[in-house]
């Protein structure tokens, strides 16, 4: 199987969306992004208490790692997730993200195999000091989240969410920011520290004008506002009209 065909594969599902949507909850982000063609990391508190995991001999419950997050729900099935995620949004093809390496995450119930297997590695890591394991340990649960969880409060199914990640690799090369925390012991202001990454270019998420499937806004009032923001981009007149006949409005969503 060529390139071609893996990706027409990955992008021709009956069930998901064959788009990856980053919902966000205020104008100025969506805003930030396309003037920016780009999306920025930022670093999202996620709880591994379940898996029972140590690093350096103590528990891990939460971890700060940095991410951008997608979903692949089609338009008509999104009222619950922008309500928890934003009403703002841009939809990419899957094509882009899988040449970005953005990958769906692994959905995993407490006390599987999986993850007993995973704290054996933990608890190996620990006793001989292999960064290898370590490396191995953390990158899985950077790409995976336990199946039903409390959110805001409410007890909420993550699977429903049919979450994607794209995990920066943070090079001492060009920042000394972490590539995660842990959350109980690190006293730093996490947005701060995505704020900073977003002045690193190597970080960003970049995109072009022909990567965007849609502009997603909540209504007619948003679509004014975010065509006075396509004028004012440094793109071409061409570009401009292009994006002009992507924007959707949730208030009028269906299947695309």
């Amino acid at each position: 199987m060529d390139n071609k065909q893996y990706y027409d594969s990955i992008s021709s599902s009956s069930l998901n969306a064959n788009m990856l949507i980053k919902y966000m909850k205020k104008f100025e982000y969506l805003r930030e992004s396309l003037e920016n063609l780009a999306l920025s990391p930022r670093f999202s508190e996620e709880n591994y208490k379940y898996m029972g995991l140590s690093f350096n001999g103590k528990e891990i419950k939460k971890l700060q790692v940095p991410m951008v997050c997608f979903c692949d729900i089609g338009f008509s099935r999104i009222d619950n997730h922008v309500k928890e995620y934003g009403f703002y949004g841009i939809a990419l093809t899957k094509e882009w993200g899988l040449k970005n390496n953005i990958t769906p995450i692994h959905y995993v119930i407490r006390n599987c195999d999986i993850t007993n297997e995973l704290k054996k590695v933990s608890n190996l890591a620990n006793s001989l000091g292999y960064n290898e394991l370590y490396s191995y340990v953390f990158n899985y649960c950077f790409y995976s989240k336990e199946i039903v969880g409390s959110q805001n409060g409410e007890i909420r199914l993550f699977s429903d969410e049919q979450e994607w990640r794209f995990i920066p690799k943070l090079s001492k090369k060009f920042t000394t920011i972490k590539q995660f925390y842990i959350a109980d012991e690190a006293e730093y202001n996490f947005n701060h520290l995505s704020d900073a990454m977003k002045e690193i270019d190597e970080l960003q998420l970049k995109f072009t004008i022909d990567d965007i499937k849609y502009i997603v806004v909540p209504d007619q009032t948003e679509y004014k506002k975010i065509i006075e923001v396509i004028k004012e981009i440094n793109i071409t007149d061409e570009e401009k009209i292009l994006l002009y006949t992507k924007i959707r409005k949730i208030e009028e969503s269906e299947d695309y």
